[in-house]
């Protein structure tokens, strides 16, 4: 079982490249948020993926990144397809903040939807620590999170002012956390985005 290759990029086929390890010996490895250029010598930590019909493999820069992309395949509907956009379009930092501050849109890519991502986080949250990923982001969580509340809260009072009951204002407020860039929005926009739904 391979677990790690070092050696040489000479060829890009498709989404995999080949990395010549010595010659006359080269792997063809699916390179995950790796930078990839023909000639450049690289190290990557190697998963194998295995099933009926194919062996493939999936090189990562870090340790940290492999174990995160072997966490996401142990969630059940996660393959490596999916994991492997995790990884690539938000990254381990990202993906690990997201977790700990259970923002399901922030691990919503082709493939992951809203069902998925609260999986991923319902079983991962408490593993998730355990990678010891330091990120800016996980230090200031407690930060970001009192901000988008104190957002939704307005919202809340404004929809209130205007007639609204309290289990409507939750449910819509709860749609709008799901499908909705919060960290973006200000409270204009997203209590536009909450009129929206409500009148649906």
């Amino acid at each position: 079982m391979l677990g790690f290759l070092q050696g040489e990029v000479t060829e890009k086929i498709g989404e995999e490249s080949i990395i010549e390890v010595s010659d006359g010996i080269g792997y063809l490895v699916r390179l995950v948020g790796v930078n990839v250029l023909e000639g450049r010598k690289i190290s990557v930590y190697i998963y194998t993926y295995v099933r009926e019909d194919a062996i493939r493999l999936y090189g990562f820069e870090t340790k940290k990144d492999l174990q995160l992309f072997k966490m996401l395949l142990s969630v059940s509907g996660i393959g490596p397809k999916s994991a492997t956009a995790l990884v690539e379009s938000r990254g381990s930092e990202q993906i690990a903040n997201a977790i700990l501050t259970e923002n399901t849109a922030g691990l919503k890519v082709t493939g992951v939807g809203n069902k998925t991502a609260k999986k991923i986080i319902l079983e991962l949250k408490k593993k998730i620590e355990e990678l010891g990923i330091d990120t800016e982001g996980a230090e200031t969580r407690s930060v970001e999170q009192e901000r988008i509340k104190k957002k939704f809260s307005e919202v809340k009072d404004a929809l209130l002012g205007l007639g609204y009951t309290s289990r409507e204002i939750q449910r819509v407020i709860s749609e709008i956390k799901d499908s909705e860039n919060t960290n973006n929005q200000d409270v204009g926009e997203l209590l536009k985005s909450a009129l929206i739904y409500l009148k649906k």
